[in-house]
């Protein structure tokens, strides 16, 4: 753990210091000239001095800069998913969808830059920012899609269901500066999968096509960047499935054949748009899958050879905060175990984000107040 507490003890807390370059020299004037001066230029000239994102979206982006330096944080987030509610209201093709999805990422991604260059606000608050913006262009994506193309009745004249679950990062609400978002879709017929096989197999491929344009409408480079990259391989076999699979085929795979990184999975899982009381209930089912009602120290010797995997630099030079020894993944991992270990008899361990379940499990005495405090401080300042 030293890299960790090198890095938490102050490496990557602070904003960046000042640089003189000719980089930042001229990022320096162009912020003095649009904005006027401020004491977090310097610190924001270093980053797009540095970094040429950051550079492109602040130049692009500068009058949301100067709103957020007079402290109008929380309107500017008010106004950017407003904004982007009434874009896609008013969208009749997939042009206007995609610019409005990625104007409004660049929106999100700019109050993120500037909170955390100038520390302004946690990183707690930055993470559950992006996190609401993927949540919410998902949502409105999918009901956009759905507007457009109506689900397909079964033989009974019952309405099909298409759910689309958050897992990962996202499902925790903690997602990254630069993310995919990794998503699991899902549908259903009122009638069941098995009542015809032949319309069961014609909705199928609706869904399927459906769940492409969302991948394409997010995903695909533009003239404005891309929204979010999708990733859909936490689905079930997903060299051989569809990208949305039916949710008895789903709830097959995981009571006979799912493995233990999939249990910890669902740990984060929470649907997020599309038909949400179908992601609700799908959870419900395989619950005894996730959650196992003896002490399951099994998972200890699964975990650990995925953990095995990941690269262990030995300092600071080349350190991976991911995946790294003592990184984000190791602290994630482990609370994962002892929530997986303990959670089907402790309904209080099962907490979707990593804070809330490190002081759940603290509070069970699974782990001491010090390590609690400890890992908190080490998750932020890496996620940071």
């Amino acid at each position: 753990m030293m890299a960790t507490q090198k890095l938490a003890d102050g490496i990557i807390r602070t904003p960046p210091h000042a640089v003189e370059n000719q980089a930042s020299k001229q990022a320096v004037a162009f912020l003095t000239d649009t904005i006027g001066k401020h004491t977090a230029i310097p610190q924001l000239a270093a980053a797009m001095a540095v970094a040429p994102y950051l550079d492109r979206l602040l130049r692009a982006n500068v009058e949301i800069v100067k709103q957020l330096l007079a402290g109008k944080t929380k309107s500017v987030l008010k106004e950017a998913h407003a904004a982007f509610g009434l874009r896609l209201e008013s969208a009749t093709g997939d042009e206007a969808v995609m610019a409005a999805i990625r104007q409004f990422r660049q929106g999100i991604n700019t109050c993120v830059s500037v909170a955390d260059l100038t520390d302004s606000h946690s990183v707690a608050a930055q993470m559950t920012w992006l996190s609401d913006a993927a949540e919410v262009a998902c949502k409105r994506l999918a009901d956009w899609l759905v507007a457009k193309s109506p689900p397909p009745a079964d033989d009974n004249g019952s309405q099909s269901k298409w759910c689309i679950l958050a897992m990962g990062k996202l499902g925790a609400g903690e997602l990254n500066y630069s993310s995919d978002i990794d998503l699991l879709v899902l549908y259903q017929t009122e009638a069941g999968d098995a009542d015809d096989e032949g319309r069961a197999a014609k909705i199928g491929r609706h869904y399927i096509d459906l769940t492409r344009q969302f991948v394409k409408l997010m995903s695909h480079p533009t003239k404005d960047g891309i929204g979010w990259r999708v990733d859909l391989r936490l689905r079930p076999n997903p060299s051989v499935t569809p990208v949305a699979i039916s949710v008895m085929s789903a709830i097959h795979y995981y009571e006979s054949m799912a493995r233990t990184w999939e249990r910890a999975a669902f740990i984060r899982a929470r649907p997020i748009a599309g038909d949400v009381n179908l992601g609700e209930e799908f959870l419900v089912d395989i619950a005894p899958f996730v959650w196992r009602r003896y002490l399951d120290y099994a998972v200890i010797d699964d975990m650990r050879m995925m953990l095995a995997r990941e690269p262990k630099p030995t300092g600071l030079l080349g350190y991976n905060v991911k995946k790294g020894m003592g990184g984000i993944r190791a602290i994630e991992f482990f609370v994962h175990i002892q929530q997986l270990i303990a959670g089907g008899r402790e309904k209080a361990l099962r907490q979707r984000a990593t804070i809330p379940a490190l002081v759940a499990l603290a509070n069970k005495k699974w782990i001491s107040s010090e390590e609690c405090a400890t890992l908190t401080s080490h998750y932020h300042a890496l996620r940071r």
